[in-house]
């Protein structure tokens, strides 16, 4: 079993820019709050939450936990779902989800 690589040591102290409560809290953020903190503009967050809440409500999911169940098919399945019922292709779908519109 591979370890994992040290950290470099250092000579000199390094300030701590967080203190302990801060890093704990950042640790304690929940993934979907922190996905969504990192997507570029509001335009792509709104899309992304609609297209969220889209899924949801085709999977039926009720609990976050129940993302951890979820698998590439049936990202396909909602995929090929709203392309059907839409007219659109795959590939525009796609394209759009990925630019926010």
């Amino acid at each position: 079993m591979r370890r994992p690589p040290a950290l470099p040591a250092s000579s000199t102290p390094i300030p701590r820019n967080l203190t302990a409560a801060a890093f704990q809290g950042l640790a304690d953020v929940p993934p979907e709050l922190e996905w969504f903190a990192n997507l570029g503009t509001a335009a792509t967050r709104r899309a992304y939450e609609t297209a969220l809440k889209d899924f949801i409500r085709f999977t039926g999911i009720q609990q976050p936990a129940e993302f951890r169940a979820v698998t590439r098919a049936h990202v396909i399945a909602w995929r090929d779902e709203i392309v059907k019922h839409e007219n659109l292709e795959a590939r525009y779908f796609n394209d759009q989800l990925t630019l926010g519109a």
